[in-house]
């Protein structure tokens, strides 16, 4: 895998004033006239470190805590069963340098408002369970922005447990007591595959009792919206998914945007990502053999679209994907997670 950066296009315009010439016919022998010209108007990158304790290439700290990479069995005893088993770039356009005076008669200062930037280094809990934990999406999102050279800093950690729910992470203390340290500047909330489609009202209890715990230390609660099952899981035999993958994923979508709207949330739109991605490019696999969970390919577009939505940044053109995938591959799903971030802004 390569890491070398692309370097961004950067939009350029002049902007001039003509000068102006008004004169009047002679009138009795007289002509005057007047002319104006008024004058023209007109990070360093630190890569922040992360501390490593799972021995792999991701320099991220995560505590998995996982039971073996299933999205599986709510630690409550509820009945949710889930399976177990682990183009082109649309870019902004160019300002055109004329090169000559643009006529006016107005006459008044062009003003141009300085650039906004946020340098603020962003530290982001995940809170969620094998579908956060799979493929170490918590370390991808870190390396992305490392191989990006993201300026201000991102580091992240991973809680996750097989099967948890958000009212689980909601009742274990240790989780609890990680949000109070007040050390993040957003918290990812991943709620169970299946909860969205049968049991919302728990789902909106949770997300409402963990993002006032959130939102207390001042950091950002953003919703994880997962992602359908693929086409023929057993899951569309029944009514819980409206027998479609389309179907679920309208489900999912519209779970996930009410609870962010309810608690002034930020939504990550990976389900989205992942229903565009397998549409225009059905030849990328995103399931994992299961039907349920993410491959290789799943998780790398889900850590490309957290990183545009956590840096305002483009993830087209890092040099950095799995090494299952091709180039080509990796810059249409970078291109898809950008648009799709992009689409709801």
């Amino acid at each position: 895998m390569s890491r070398s950066l692309m370097e961004g296009r950067a939009c350029k315009g002049a902007f001039m004033r003509p000068s102006f010439m008004r004169f009047l016919f002679l009138c009795g022998g007289l002509v005057w006239a007047c002319s104006s010209s008024p004058p023209v108007g007109s990070t360093d990158l630190v890569a922040t470190d992360v501390v490593v304790d799972d021995s792999s290439e991701s320099d991220v700290s995560v505590e998995t805590n996982d039971t073996g990479g299933d999205d599986s069995t709510p630690s409550d005893g509820g009945d949710v069963a889930e399976d177990t088993n682990s183009e082109d770039v649309s870019t902004s356009d160019v300002a055109e340098d004329l090169g000559s005076d643009l006529s006016s008669d107005a006459g008044s200062d062009v003003a141009t408002e300085p650039e906004v930037v946020d340098d603020t280094p962003k530290k982001v809990l995940f809170l969620g369970n094998s579908y956060t934990a799979g493929n170490n999406l918590v370390g991808w999102v870190a390396d992305l922005a490392i191989a990006a050279e993201y300026g201000p800093g991102l580091t992240t950690k991973g809680i996750t447990y097989g099967g948890y729910m958000l009212q689980d992470h909601q009742h274990t203390p240790s989780t609890i007591e990680t949000i109070q340290t007040g050390e993040w500047t957003h918290v990812v909330l991943q709620e169970q595959s299946t909860i969205p489609l049968i049991a919302l009202g728990t789902m909106q209890f949770a997300a409402s009792s963990l993002s006032f715990t959130i939102k207390q230390t001042g950091a950002v609660p953003v919703f994880f919206e997962t992602w359908a099952r693929r086409e023929g899981n057993p899951l569309y035999e029944t009514d819980l998914a409206g027998h479609t993958p389309e179907s679920m994923q309208e489900a999912l979508r519209n779970a996930y945007t009410l609870v962010t709207n309810a608690n002034g949330g930020v939504y990550a739109p990976v389900g989205d990502a992942w229903e565009i991605s397998l549409a225009t490019h059905p030849d990328i696999p995103l399931h994992s053999g299961d039907g349920s969970h993410a491959a290789p390919a799943g998780t790398y577009l889900a850590a490309c679209v957290f990183f545009s939505l956590l840096t305002g940044q483009s993830p087209v053109g890092i040099e950095l994907w799995p090494e299952s995938l091709t180039e080509q591959e990796a810059f249409a799903l970078q291109t898809v997670a950008h648009e799709t971030v992009q689409a709801q802004e």
